[in-house]
């Protein structure tokens, strides 16, 4: 008997960068999602859509991420 396909599309993180933070909301589905390049100092965040991750932008830090980019607003933490 054949796999039922996933409704769900296979998510790409992205090549050569290291997961550190993902943000979830209360049922688990994934939000939002924070990596590194290891030794260069930056952090990047992502967004997970219909379609994929999209990169929001790059910061020096999570917590920078998070505030320029209303991260616990858009999650409706605050």
């Amino acid at each position: 008997m054949p796999k039922a396909k996933s409704e769900k599309p296979e998510v790409k993180y992205p090549k050569g960068e290291d997961v550190c933070v993902t943000c979830c909301e209360r049922g688990g589905k994934p939000l939002f999602l924070i990596t590194t390049k290891p030794l260069t100092g930056y952090f990047f965040l992502y967004e997970f859509t219909a379609e994929g991750l999209v990169k929001l932008g790059k910061g020096q830090s999570p917590l920078e991420l998070e505030e320029k980019f209303n991260v616990r607003k858009r999650m409706g933490v605050d």
